[in-house]
């Protein structure tokens, strides 16, 4: 009987999971301020803020889902960890001022920003390392981390 491609990891195998877990560890980051965004917006404009909120933290969570299923086919641990305590994970509470909406909005904009980069720069590493399932799902998730960046950019812009 012969084995499956899958039952034998490999060094690009054990790198390519490596390099996923590290944009999982910055996808949660990402998911975490924007929950805590979520609860913690007020101001004129909160409803339409705790909406926009909740959707970059769902779709950053149904990304980390799916990459952490990559991780496993490739034969890597895809524990992923949440809260304060998380590897890589360090937002700060929100002060007085950013509650009004306009700080968390600046803040997830720059967290999906270092997201955006680190992204551009793993998608190269992972056409080297000739995975299509893992660079079809950081494909996806780039698209989504871009959409909700522009989205917060339009939101900072100053009004006339």
């Amino acid at each position: 009987m012969q084995a499956k491609r899958s039952e034998f990891h490999g060094p690009r195998d054990v790198r390519l999971a490596r390099l996923l877990k590290r944009r999982v560890d910055s996808v949660v980051d990402v998911e975490t301020v924007a929950r805590r965004a979520h609860w913690e917006a007020q101001g004129p404009n909160h409803i339409a803020l705790h909406g926009l909120f909740d959707q970059i933290s769902a779709n950053m969570d149904a990304h980390v889902a799916e990459l952490a299923g990559v991780i496993k086919e490739l034969g890597g641990e895809a524990s992923v960890e949440r809260g304060p305590g998380a590897r890589g994970s360090s937002p700060t509470p929100f002060s007085e001022e950013t509650s009004t909406g306009h700080g968390q909005v600046d803040e997830l904009a720059h967290r999906l920003a270092e997201l955006r980069r680190k992204l551009h720069r793993s998608q190269s590493k992972m056409t080297r390392l000739g995975n299509a399932h893992a660079s079809t799902a950081c494909s996806g998730l780039m698209h989504d981390v871009d959409k909700y960046y522009q989205s917060l950019k339009v939101l900072l812009r100053p009004t006339h």
